[in-house]
């Protein structure tokens, strides 16, 4: 998987492509973790080339919209394909995720 982060003011957008599963979710994971460890007032993650993601996929998300609460920032996804909205949908993430 591919991942772009790009810092915009206060904005921090991580630009995905590939697949989201067991195999890369780990990237993504260390990924995020380092850009906790700089700081941002708002993360976004632009899924538009994200086709598929797994359970654990899901579970990265999770954390990270988990620790963007507690530290009283905000996380967004944009640009969800119809299959990832669809997992969004199925597994209840529609209900707390912010889409923009």
């Amino acid at each position: 998987m591919q991942i772009v982060v790009t810092r915009e003011a206060a904005q921090t957008t991580l630009a995905l492509n590939g697949r989201l599963d067991t195999s890369t979710s780990r990237q993504l994971e260390d990924r995020l973790n380092e850009v906790f460890k700089q700081g941002f007032e708002k993360l976004v993650l632009d899924l538009a080339g994200i086709q598929y993601i797994s359970s654990t996929g899901l579970r990265i998300i999770m954390a990270a919209q988990k620790l963007c609460k507690a530290r009283g920032t905000g996380l967004a996804v944009k640009n969800v394909s119809a299959t990832v909205a669809e997992a969004f949908e199925i597994s209840g993430f529609s209900s707390f995720l912010t889409f923009g």
